[in-house]
């Protein structure tokens, strides 16, 4: 079982040091809010506090990943964005608890009333696509950025 926790001030080394790897390696750290360009641990903090952002732990209290949310989306999120942003950490990955983050996101989404629902991911990222379309999501479009293809999928709350 996972628990959703608020960032704590320890959180933020752990946090920046796992970001840093995932990036080192080529991967995406979606749901940061931007920790790794921060320079202040301390402002950091105040907006992942001020904001809809969860450290996911196990039942060891391991960090095994993040959960953003958003209740408004930006100009941005038309790009590469959308309501729902999560990573699991490397050494957590392919054992399920990317559904589980996604689906508690997803719950607490819809409890906010905030449908349909809106998500990304890129073309090349086929565990977090799998995950989408797994809970619903339907293709809405395609749009290049850069030197990558995002895919951005509409999800529907269940009846």
């Amino acid at each position: 079982m996972l628990d959703y926790q608020k960032p704590i001030i320890s959180d933020v080394a752990v946090l920046r040091l796992q970001t840093n790897l995932m990036r080192k390696d080529g991967q995406i750290v979606q749901g940061s809010l931007n920790l790794q360009s921060s320079r202040d641990d301390d402002l950091w903090l105040k907006k992942a506090k001020k904001e809809l952002f969860y450290v996911v732990r196990n039942e060891k209290k391991q960090i095994v990943g993040l959960l953003s949310l958003k209740e408004r989306l930006e100009a941005y999120d038309a790009i590469e964005g959308g309501h729902l942003a999560y990573t699991v950490f490397p050494e957590f990955q392919n054992i399920g608890i990317g559904n589980e983050v996604f689906t508690k996101g997803l719950e607490i989404l819809t409890e906010l009333q905030i449908y349909p629902i809106f998500v990304s991911c890129r073309e090349s990222n086929a565990a977090s696509e799998a995950i989408i379309i797994k809970n619903g999501g339907k293709l809405s479009y395609q749009k290049q950025v850069n030197h990558y293809q995002v895919n951005h999928y509409r999800i529907m709350p269940r009846e």
